[in-house]
């Protein structure tokens, strides 16, 4: 049954776009939530509100606020499901890599492609090309705990795709590792620092058996 749903011939899926204007706003603001700012240097930044408000304090005389600028800390990693039963959530994605990318506040900004469940390899493109990728081992020692890691996927996918080594749906591509397993590493190495979208409504009477497994291991939200 498996052998005869594998993929002996690559499918060609499409990037998601980075530069989506409409309707980017409020994912925008939920994105900025993940700032962290940190003052640096010295108190050489004007802050307009507080010398209002201390000048109105004062009857008008002016006292001026200086204060340390602020820079924002967060670095961001964005794994995104394409293809298959993604596609229909595809211009949802879109939206949110746009606004991603073209936030300028973020210290670093990756992003990588999977299909189904992630591997021994992540790409830099939806058409999953190997001369184009980065291996998963490498992923983790490249990049520390302290970036935040957003994996954007319905999690649907046949049961052997998650649990068993080759389940890769690619008939070429053999897996020596269970999906599983590199789920767990994602959750192991940046711990609280990683959140799982799940672009899919799901109702609570019925919930997937992989997505059961993978929000066990990575908070998932709808």
């Amino acid at each position: 049954m498996r052998m005869a749903v594998q993929i002996a011939q690559k499918r060609i899926f499409a990037d998601y776009r980075k530069d989506i204007v409409l309707d980017t706003r409020q994912i925008k603001v939920a994105l900025k939530r993940l700032r962290k700012l940190e003052e640096i240097g010295k108190q050489d930044e004007l802050n307009m509100d507080k010398t209002i408000d201390e000048t109105a304090r004062n009857g008008g005389d002016i006292e001026i606020i200086f204060e340390k600028k602020r820079k924002n800390n967060v670095k961001l990693i964005l794994l995104m499901d394409v293809g298959g039963s993604m596609t229909p959530y595809a211009h949802l994605v879109n939206l949110l890599f746009s606004a991603a990318n073209n936030m300028s506040h973020w210290k670093d900004f990756k992003f990588y492609y999977f299909h189904n469940c992630v591997y021994d390899q992540l790409y830099l493109n939806a058409q999953r090309n190997s001369d184009e990728a980065i291996d998963f081992d490498d992923l983790l020692k490249k990049y520390d705990k302290k970036y935040k890691v957003v994996v954007v996927g319905d999690a649907a996918m046949a049961s052997w795709e998650l649990t068993e080594r080759y389940g890769s749906i690619y008939y070429y591509h053999r897996n020596e590792m269970p999906g599983i397993y590199y789920v767990r590493e994602i959750a192991n190495h940046f711990k609280n620092n990683v959140v799982w979208l799940n672009p899919e409504l799901i109702r609570l009477e019925w919930v997937p058996w992989t997505r059961k497994i993978i929000s066990s291991l990575i908070p998932m939200f709808n």
